[in-house]
């Protein structure tokens, strides 16, 4: 989600805020997914927000990428905002943050598998809740099933299987 500090830096047109809050958002989420919305939206609203490289050398050799090589490099982003430095700092980043990363990961797979869960257990409940009304119907109907009962009866067992099912799967 874009902070309305950073929605707020963008209206004022504070390009170099701007620059400095998305360079910061790449190391604060290494997944890069804070970072990638955030540009998404800085894009639709100021389209030169991306520089062209100023032709400056990139480490490239990986045994000298550390934390303070990725420090500089933040810092050069931020001068020069182009795409090539982004994906450069991206990898060192990458390189230098990997366990970060990791947990990040995990802790991400583990929330949405949270998420998953009580979607599902909301939506057995949902069926579950269709089912005892059909058997409702059926009592109001002397105990006769009638062919659209039945047909609901079962659209409504087969979307609580499948439910479970993702249930499962997200333990």
């Amino acid at each position: 989600m874009v902070s309305q500090e950073f929605k707020l830096a963008i209206l004022v047109n504070n390009s170099r805020q701007i620059r400095i809050m998305l360079t910061d958002s790449l190391i604060l989420d290494p997944t890069f997914d804070r970072f990638d919305e955030m540009l998404s939206y800085a894009e639709r609203q100021l389209p030169d927000i991306i520089v062209p490289f100023d032709g400056e050398n990139l480490e490239n050799d990986i045994s000298k990428w550390n934390r303070e090589l990725m420090d500089r490099e933040s810092v050069q982003l931020v001068d020069n905002f182009s795409k090539k430095r982004i994906e450069h700092l991206k990898k060192v980043i990458t390189q230098v943050m990997a366990s970060k990363i990791d947990k990040l990961l995990d802790q991400k797979i583990i929330s949405e598998k949270k998420a998953n869960q009580q979607r599902a257990l909301r939506q057995m409940t949902e069926y579950g809740k269709r089912i005892s009304d059909l058997m409702k119907r059926k009592e109001q109907n002397n105990n006769k099933w009638t062919g659209e009962l039945i047909k609901q009866m079962e659209d409504a067992a087969k979307k609580l299987l499948n439910v479970i099912e993702s249930y499962n799967r997200n333990r």
